[in-house]
């Protein structure tokens, strides 16, 4: 009776967590800054959000290219984040994202030749998202970035389609 009790109270715990989870994927686009030299941005992404107020997030993210003194500069990477979301009401969720970006950056000076850097380092970013239907919501995002020899931030707006 006690193991039939206890799956119960389990269960019923668990079972909003299970309604709300879902898979979505989505994009954004929007204004790219890398250390002050600015370009379109683009981050395709996908997650799961395992209840109303956690998700884990994945995606690529291109800065475009910025001109930093005569070097043209581009710099692209993969990320991975925790997300933890505030809903508003039925129809508005902000978040805050945390997580970590493997990127990796091209230079090209023209004659003067080329070179390229790598790293791992640390984001962070917030946003709020409109449920347009339970499938699909628009997302606006702003995410910062602080690379080895600098700073990054997108500013975005763009699709979320759940599943």
């Amino acid at each position: 009776m006690k193991k039939i009790i206890s799956t119960t109270l389990l269960a019923a715990l668990l079972a909003p967590s299970l309604v709300l989870a879902q898979g979505y994927i989505g994009g954004t686009l929007g204004l790219s800054d890398l250390d002050g030299e600015n370009d379109i941005g683009i981050k395709f992404f996908g997650g799961y959000r395992f209840n109303q107020n956690l998700a884990v997030e994945g995606g690529y993210t291109d800065f475009g290219t910025a001109d930093d003194g005569g070097v043209d500069v581009s710099v692209d990477g993969f990320e991975v984040a925790a997300v933890g979301i505030l809903p508003m009401n039925p129809q508005i969720d902000i978040f805050g994202k945390l997580g970590i970006l493997l990127w990796d950056a091209d230079f090209d000076a023209g004659t003067f030749g080329s070179g390229s850097d790598d790293g791992t380092d640390l984001f962070l970013g917030f946003g709020a998202s409109y449920n347009i239907s339970p499938q699909l919501s628009a997302r606006a995002t702003w995410d910062f970035y602080d690379f080895d020899n600098g700073d990054g931030w997108i500013l975005g707006g763009g699709l979320t389609f759940k599943f």
